[in-house]
Parts: C-alpha cells; structure tokens; sequence
C-alpha cells in the first residue's frame, strides 16, 4: 500500500511480482539500505503520516489477529548451516545414528548443507511436501528403496 501510495517512492523497487521481494533483493544493499531509509522517514515521530497515527493504522497497518504470514519470497535454492550443537546432532542422529551424529571436524569449522527449497515454508501454510529419496543402508545387500522421507528436521528461522 506504501508504494502504491508513493510514499516509498521507488526505494522498494519490486520488480515482478507484488506477492514476493525477489526482485527487489536482487537490486542489492544500495536499494535496501533506500527502501529502509524510507520506511524510517515514514515511521519517524516528526513525519507527517505519524501525526494522524489512527488514520496511518487504519490505512497501511494490519492487526497481528488479522495478518495472514505469507512467503516473502520465491525461494529457489539455498544452502544452510549447522549453527548449534543441538542442530547439528539432531540432524547428524537421522542420517549417521546417535553414535555417530557429530562428525569429527564439526567444531573446526563451518557446516553446510545443501537444503531443499520445496520443504520452506510460512507459518500456518500447508505442511512442507515430504521429500522422497532413496533409503536403504549402503552395506546391507538390499537394493536402496525410493520412498518419502522417513524424517524430517523442522526449522524455526529468525532474524
């Protein structure tokens, strides 16, 4: 509604879609650092859309009860990191087994792992569609199974 109105004045370039800000992120830090910059203008004590504030909630802002959390953006790959000891052994028990969910190196350096763009999804939304893959032990003389996911690591990201 801000950028309809103008008040963003072009800082928050969204290129694209309305739905999502993948275009705008791929305009880079110049632009975020303007569309930031003019979101504090606006949201400023001094600012002139602050000094009717009932008439500012009533236009551009939504009650937390009523908002809908949607996918910000459209997400086609990413990698992700083992941040916590926690994480990491919770992931390295559904691949390796308890006694072998740390590898040695883990604290030396950071881990990443390829993550799959088809499971992110918004709070609320439909369950992640279950990846499917292939599961068997590599040493047991029976051939691999295509099947879902037996388990999955459920993420809170914040920030």
């Amino acid at each position: 509604a801000l950028t309809r109105d103008g008040l963003l004045d072009g800082a928050w370039a969204l290129g694209g879609s309305a739905q999502v800000i993948n275009g705008h992120l791929a305009l880079g830090a110049p632009a975020w650092a303007a569309a930031r910059a003019a979101v504090q203008r606006i949201l400023a004590p001094d600012s002139p859309m602050m000094r009717d504030l009932d008439a500012f909630r009533s236009k551009y802002l939504v009650a937390a009860s009523d908002a809908t959390m949607r996918m910000p953006v459209t997400v086609g790959d990413y990698t992700d990191f083992y941040l916590s000891l926690e994480h990491a052994r919770n992931v390295g028990t559904m691949f390796r087994g308890a006694d072998q969910a740390l590898m040695d190196n883990w604290t030396c350096l950071p881990v990443a792992y390829h993550g799959r763009a088809s499971t992110v999804v918004a709070s609320g939304e439909a369950d992640p569609r279950r990846p499917w893959g292939q599961a068997g032990k590599p040493d047991s003389g029976v051939a691999p199974v295509f099947q879902p996911s037996a388990q999955l690591d459920y993420e809170l990201e914040l920030g």
